[in-house]
Parts: structure tokens; sequence; C-alpha cells
């Protein structure tokens, strides 16, 4: 059942739990793994939370065909060729051969053709000190494989490399395969001749139900709030949030993508507020892309009624603001009710609601020591009656996409009337 057909090299193994001795590994042998060097079976309901080091220093691997040179290191497994589903991991992963090209994973180093990963997460930071090389919050090369309800939170950083790195939230580099109901949130650095990318770093093939929240800091190629450089590919139903900067004046910038080369970018939106720029992608193709403020989200974003501004599967995702979040991974859902007075411009906020994505109560996962409320859409001078969205921030309940839902309304102010004294002679008016 679990762990059923992996090489794991000289791991030795609790099968109960499908975690190997000793918690924390280091590996020089090209593929390095804490489950497994090489999956090419199945993997399911794991998890590991050491960390993982990879000192290969030039040693390729040599199961995984052309997809890759270099080493392959992942929390979990290093080069999957197998299936991997329920699977997590929380420790950190640093590729630290400096002389090789290498695929550094959060999960997985190399998912490789005919791999498949779902229901999956990394919350670890996952970072590369190779000349070369492609980085991920997930998986660091994606070479024909799938990876489906998956996300990844935790900082990439690729700003140890000397040469042309490709780092992602989720992917360094996807070459074809697909990325389906998948976010990441953590922030990407690069440098060097680096495409970064808040999602993917550098993109083939298609990509929908996605979104990336970090900020980017990119250097001389390019840097995308969602990909860094798009190849080809259909993009769709995607959104990013994130700032996104370079350290050179050469860089590519884009909310959304760095530079796009060919392929179609569908349902397509980002923050101008958040994001740093107006222009959805910096270089190439820059068709495509709509821009919103985050005060017009909450009027105009894809999953509010009326707006003009859609994605092609509304089921996928879950309302709120200022932002929805994705249907198929773990949620929560923070309601509240809002009361302002006309003449005033502060509100109140009370009857607050937790739900998950079971309808249950989720008030005890959630910490609201930093939860703020807005109420852009009103001001002190707002008819009586009338209601606007509202938005919040702040709150966070680990492992759970959070969104909001709540109305600020105007009441009416009380009316005061004085009356003054007054004198008058009878039979005279006044």
């Amino acid at each position: 059942r679990v762990c059923r057909a992996i090489r794991a090299g000289k791991h030795r193994w609790n099968h109960q739990k499908c975690r190997p001795y000793p918690s924390n590994v280091t590996g020089s042998s090209g593929a390095v793994g804490s489950l497994a060097a090489v999956n090419d079976g199945t993997i399911s309901d794991a998890y590991t939370t050491g960390n993982v080091t990879d000192t290969s220093n030039g040693k390729g691997i040599s199961n995984a065909g052309s997809s890759n040179s270099g080493s392959a290191v992942g929390g979990l497994v290093g080069v999957n060729e197998g299936t991997i589903s329920d699977a997590y991991v929380t420790g950190n992963v640093i590729g630290s051969g400096v002389s090789n090209l290498g695929a550094v994973g959060g999960l997985v180093g190399l998912n490789n053709t005919a791999g498949t990963i779902s229901n999956a997460y990394a919350t670890g930071n996952v970072s590369s000190h190779n000349s070369d090389g492609e980085v991920g919050g997930l998986v660091g090369y994606n070479y024909y494989g799938t990876i489906s309800n998956a996300y990844a939170t935790g900082n990439v950083n690729a700003s140890g490399t000397t040469g042309a790195a490709e780092a992602g939230g989720l992917v360094g580099y996807k070459y074809y395969g697909s990325i389906s109901n998948a976010y990441a949130t953590g922030n990407v650095t690069g440098s060097g001749l680096s495409e970064i990318g808040g999602l993917v770093g550098s993109n083939n093939g298609s990509i929908s139900n996605a979104y990336a929240t970090g900020n980017m800091i990119g250097s001389n190629v390019a840097a995308g709030g969602l990909i860094g450089v798009k190849y080809d590919g259909t993009i769709s139903d995607v959104y990013a949030t994130g700032n996104v900067s370079s350290h050179n004046s050469g860089g590519e910038v884009g909310a959304l993508i760095g530079n796009n080369y060919y392929g179609t970018l569908n349902n397509a939106y980002f923050d101008t507020s958040t994001s740093g720029t107006t222009a959805s992608i910096g270089g190439g193709n820059r068709s495509g892309g709509k821009g919103l403020t985050t005060v017009q989200w909450l009027t105009e974003g894809p999953m509010v009624s009326g707006s003009p501004y859609s994605f092609t599967d509304p089921g996928a995702w879950v309302s709120g603001s200022p932002y929805p979040i994705l249907a198929a991974l773990p949620h929560i859902v923070i309601s509240s009710t809002g009361a302002q007075t006309y003449g005033q411009s502060a509100f109140s906020v009370s009857s607050l609601t937790f739900t998950d994505q079971n309808s249950n109560n989720a008030s005890s996962l959630v910490d609201t020591s930093n939860l703020k409320w807005y109420s852009p859409l009103l001001s002190s001078t707002s008819n009586a009656g009338t209601t606007g969205a509202m938005y919040g921030t702040g709150a966070t309940a680990a492992g759970y996409q959070i969104t909001y839902r709540a109305t600020d309304t105007i009441s009416k102010a009380a009316l005061a009337i004085t009356a003054l004294n007054q004198t008058g002679i009878y039979g005279q008016n006044p």
C-alpha cells in the first residue's frame, strides 16, 4: 500500500507511517530525497519533516533520460517517475553542489515523464547554490509531468546561482505537462540570468485554475508575478497579487508574466495596487491579462456577480474578497457584518464566522491577531441604507487558504432637536 515499489536506497523504513530514518538527509548520489531517491511506483499518505541537503557537486542522474543532466533533490523524492498523492513536506531543501546543474524542489526535485503529483504540498524554504538549474517550492523541474491539487508556501531562493536559473514559487521549470488547481504564496528571489515567477519560473504547457501571491525580486532577465518566461502553452483562469521588481533596469518585469513568447493567456488577472506595475507582461507578446486595483476586485473581480470579467470554470473557485480561492484545496471563509453610521468614517464589525470547505466551524484554526477589515466602497457621506462589500487581511490558518465575505451598511444618524427658551407678549405675533 504505502511506499509500494519505491527504490529507497539505503534509507531505513517505518512502513506504518512511511517515513525514513533519520529525519534530516544529506546526499551526494545525484538523486536525493528524504523518503526515496527515485520513485517509479506509488507513494501515498506520506510525509517528512526533516531538512534535505544535496552535496552531489556535479554528479548527474543516470536514470532520468535526457530531461536533466544534473542532480535532483526533493524534500520527499529526488526523481518521481510514478505517482505521489496525499503527501507533504515541512522541512527545508538546499541544493549546495556549486558546480553542477540541479533540480531542487520542496517535494520533488525532478517530476519526470509520466510523473503524477496530486493532493500534495510543501511548506519549507527551498534554495539553490548550484551554478545553474531549476528551483521550485514544490517541484524543481517538471518534465511532461502532471501536478494537480497542490500548493507550496515556502520562500524560493535562487540567488546563490551564478548562471541561468529558473525559479518559481511552485515549479522552477515546467517543460510541458500540466498544472491545475494549484497555488504558491512564497517569495521568490533570483540572481544572474534568472527567470523567476510567483508560480512557475519558466513555462511550456498548460496552467489552469492557479494563483500566486508571493513577491518577486529578479535580476536581469525576467520576473513575473505568475510566470517568469512563458515559451508556449495555454494559461487560463489565473491571477497574481505579489509585488514584482528587478535588480537590473534591463530585466523584463510583468505583474503576470516577465516575457511572453507564444501561447495564449485567457482570464488572467492581477492587482495593480500590490504588484508595483501596471504592465501585465514585461516583454514579448504583451497581449492578455487584466489589471484591477484592490478596490476594483470587490466589484469587478472574476467571481463577483455582475462583473464584466470571469473564469471559465467558476465552480473551481470559492468567491470572497478581495480575491477568490480554490475550491479543491483546504480553505476557510471568514464572514462578518459591518455597520457604519451616516456622517462617521469609522465602522464596526461583528458576527464573525469561520467556515471550512466541509461547512464546519473552523474558528479554532484561525489566528486573528493581525486581522484587519476595510470598507473602501463607503464613506461618511454615503447615504443611509447604502451597502458595500468589505474585505479583510491578516488572518492566517496553517494549511488553509483564507478569503473574506462581509458587507458594510450605512445606518441613519440620530437627529437631535434642541428647544430654545422663548418669550412673547400676549396678542402679538411673534
